[in-house]
């Protein structure tokens, strides 16, 4: 049978191939044509998935969820769709993260009855509500509409109330609605905090993040001191994404008090160069010579992190970016690497 270089099924058997075979990068015209799939062929999709083992198929989602994410337009809902009705509860759990980033309303469909399926692996569920996430901030903001979104912030809030769920979907579920501004998200996060259980308190620790309301910090400050790390760690980590410079004493704070749990310290870490200025920037570079690696490199991301944010601000008019206000000049990343001066 003769292949036709613009079909996507053919298209789609060749990347098929080229995975099995493991040939990579994939070919650049065979991921433009089996982007271009629309929804209703699921049986040849099917068909050549299956010509894969699962380690396979796991592969060819991730190069799919590689190549959508490098840019260009690709969008590969119609293979990840099928993918998501796969044998392998890890290949359907990546289907799930990797429709996410296609914004359609087919991806939309998938993510939601794979989420609300009670028969569903509960992993694969919490990855579909996480997905849902994206949509709603998507919709949120209004950026949606390609993706009839309307009933996912519904559906969401039906999961994270529903007490016969799981708690750590429903968990997933607080988290993932948290984005929306509906009057009803406080005391959804409220009673999740004030839960016994720890993953429902879990879940509404990083909801305050997904917020992105500066009244969640004082909670937030006091979950930093909390007995279990996990919950330490979910706290530095939302105080990080509300990014209110008044959070920066509260992790340096909690970084004066321990440095031993280093889940904890690199959460910490990163927060505070998600929020900035010069006292978080004393205290990253103070743990550049921190013993362990990973606190190393955290910190030293973080400083970058926070140099890139300072000269994009600086493009704002009147806004100085240099660090201690002074207006000097030089790259962002070098002032903020070197140590401060006296005087």
């Amino acid at each position: 049978m003769s292949q036709d270089a613009s079909d996507p099924i053919d298209a789609l058997r060749r990347l098929v191939a080229a995975v099995g075979e493991q040939r990579y990068p994939l070919d650049r015209e065979d991921l433009y044509a089996a982007s271009g799939m629309r929804p209703g062929r699921e049986q040849p999709i099917q068909a050549c998935l299956a010509t894969l083992d699962q380690t396979g198929r796991f592969a060819l989602v991730n190069a799919l969820q590689e190549a959508m994410l490098g840019g260009g337009g690709l969008e590969f809902t119609a293979v990840l769709a099928a993918a998501l009705r796969d044998e392998a509860a890890a290949v359907r759990g990546l289907a799930a993260v990797s429709l996410a980033a296609c914004e359609t309303a087919e991806a939309t469909a998938a993510l939601l009855r794979a989420a609300c399926a009670a028969e569903e692996d509960g992993t694969v569920r919490i990855e579909a509500v996480d997905a849902l996430g994206d949509v709603a901030l998507r919709e949120e903001l209004g950026w949606a509409a390609s993706e009839e979104a309307g009933g996912v912030v519904d559906a969401l809030r039906e999961l994270a109330l529903d007490a016969r769920e799981d708690p750590e979907l429903r968990a997933a579920a607080i988290a993932a609605v948290a984005v929306t501004y509906a009057d009803w998200v406080p005391t959804l996060i409220d009673d999740a905090l004030a839960s016994d259980d720890p993953a429902l308190r879990l879940g509404a620790l990083r909801a305050m993040g997904r917020n992105a309301d500066p009244v969640w910090l004082p909670s937030l400050e006091a979950a930093l001191f909390a007995e279990e790390s996990d919950e330490r760690a979910a706290a530095a980590a939302s105080i990080g994404e509300i990014a209110e410079e008044d959070g920066a004493p509260m992790l340096i704070d909690l970084l004066d008090e321990d440095l031993s749990d280093l889940d904890v310290v690199v959460a910490a870490v990163r927060a505070l160069g998600a929020i900035g200025g010069e006292e978080a920037l004393d205290r990253l570079r103070a743990l550049m010579t921190h013993p362990d690696e990973d606190v190393r490199e955290a910190a030293n991301e973080s400083i970058e992190e926070a140099a890139l944010t300072a000269e994009f601000m600086a493009g704002i008019d009147g806004f100085d970016a240099a660090p201690g206000g002074g207006g000097g000049g030089g790259d962002p990343l070098d002032n903020l690497l070197r140590p401060g001066r006296e005087g």
